[in-house]
């Protein structure tokens, strides 16, 4: 595992944060 592994994760967190923001309001 390398730096793509991270890449995705802070892809994931990123998207996760704007579902929040879409659901939140």
């Amino acid at each position: 595992m390398g730096p793509n592994v991270f890449r995705a994760a802070q892809f994931e967190a990123f998207s996760d944060g704007v579902l929040a923001v879409y659901t939140r309001r």
